[in-house]
């Protein structure tokens, strides 16, 4: 990591820039060779810096803060000049290491004949555009900042304070990104192909997922309405373990970016222990369209201990959607310490981790062989028939149940 972060730093100081960056004047700016950019898109470094920019987690990033300060800093100046900034809004060619900056800068290549090359590699494989990965990073990033400016005793360290120094730099570069695009990214799009009706569609569902997958609610009206009401409000702010509030703010955070379709997550405006989950039933399984509401609470423990959850759609206590989750509203799981299975590991599971979790082992195509003992029987009648029951209470219990209630 002291590789990259050295050299992108050099070629902060190298690459032609404008003077809305704090850096000295180089020849570069005005008499730019297209070789540069040519070389620098081609260099095995550039899939290591997206890489680490698609890594969304704050606690990642806080590892690792000096190196994340280098990557925004070369996309700040990349995109201050006309002659770069183009490649932050252009699909990146995914070069094979035979086509990469040393293959071609050690063997002799005629300059033409290097950027004839160069511009055929649009051909090759492509990935996200550089902007792209950036937004996304700066999502969690000003939900970390802002709630860290909201709870600055708890974020008083000097490790703290490089963090929130980083995330708001974020924030900054990808907004400052933002606004020139309308400068070079009408260029890039002009000879992109048009994509199909499905594509639009199932890009639209994305955007409205990472819209509104998580979002808060004033403390009073989650905790009020939440299975763990009264454990909430007992517990005193002020003597909570240290530590405690910034995980949860770094995992709550990274949720913004990272929960999977079908998920949402409400949490309290300043109680970020306190959540309201909904899983859709996922597609070509007994639970397809269904609407399963939890509520999530983590005690003053976490994360030394795992989350606790309650299982809100059971009819009233008379339906039991699977073996993982009761008519009394308890969740088998082994994340939770329920069921067993691999445990919660304070040091490495998430809350992310735990929702992904669920959605994928207890909301299954054959939840009929979630039972211990079951799993090696191969019952295909047993399982059809339970899945035909569970369509039935989905029906019922996950949709008009909703329904019912929208329209009273």
């Amino acid at each position: 990591m002291k590789v990259l972060r050295d050299y992108l730093t050099c070629l902060c100081h190298v690459l032609p820039g404008d003077e809305r960056v704090e850096r000295r004047a180089w020849e570069f700016d005005d008499h730019h060779h297209p070789l540069v950019s040519a070389m620098v898109v081609r260099s095995p470094l550039l899939p290591k810096m997206c890489e680490l920019l698609r890594n969304d987690s704050i606690e990642e990033i806080g590892k690792q803060s000096d190196v994340y300060s280098a990557i925004i800093d070369f996309i700040d100046v990349v995109g201050s000049h006309p002659s770069t900034a183009p490649f932050l809004y252009q699909d990146r060619v995914l070069y094979s290491p035979e086509k990469q900056l040393a293959p071609v800068t050690i063997w002799p290549t005629p300059t033409g004949r290097f950027l004839r090359s160069h511009a055929a590699a649009a051909k090759d494989n492509t990935g996200q555009p550089v902007i792209t990965i950036l937004e996304k990073l700066a999502i969690p990033c000003r939900f970390f900042k802002d709630t860290a400016a909201e709870n600055m005793k708890e974020f008083n360290a000097q490790q703290d304070q490089r963090l929130i120094k980083v995330t708001a730099r974020v924030c900054t570069v990808a907004e400052s990104q933002a606004l020139a695009r309308p400068t070079f990214a009408p260029a890039v799009e002009k000879t992109l192909p048009l994509p199909s009706a499905q594509c639009r569609a199932q890009d639209e569902i994305e955007r409205f997922h990472r819209s509104h997958c998580v979002g808060e609610m004033a403390d009073e009206k989650i905790i009020g309405c939440s299975h763990f009401c009264h454990e909430a409000n007992k517990m005193d702010p002020g003597k909570m373990p240290k530590g405690r509030m910034k995980k949860l703010v770094a995992q709550v955070a990274s949720l913004q970016t990272d929960l999977p379709k079908g998920i949402y997550v409400r949490h309290g405006s300043s109680r970020l222990d306190v959540m309201r989950v909904i899983i859709t039933g996922p597609a070509d399984t007994p639970y397809e369209l269904g609407l399963f509401e939890f509520d999530l609470f983590c005690n003053q423990n976490f994360p030394l201990h795992p989350p606790r959850m309650y299982f809100r759609t059971t009819g009233h206590g008379k339906v039991a959607f699977n073996p993982n989750l009761y008519t009394n509203g308890k969740v088998c799981f082994s994340l939770l310490g329920t069921w067993n299975g691999p445990t919660w590991q304070p040091e490495r599971s998430t809350l992310l981790q735990l929702l992904v979790s669920i959605q994928a082992m207890i909301f299954t195509a054959e939840p009929w062989y979630n039972e211990p003992g079951r799993e090696k029987l191969m019952d295909k009648v047993s399982s059809d028939m339970y899945n035909r029951l569970i369509e039935k209470n989905t029906a019922e219990y996950a949709m008009k149940a909703w329904l019912d209630n929208r329209l009273t």
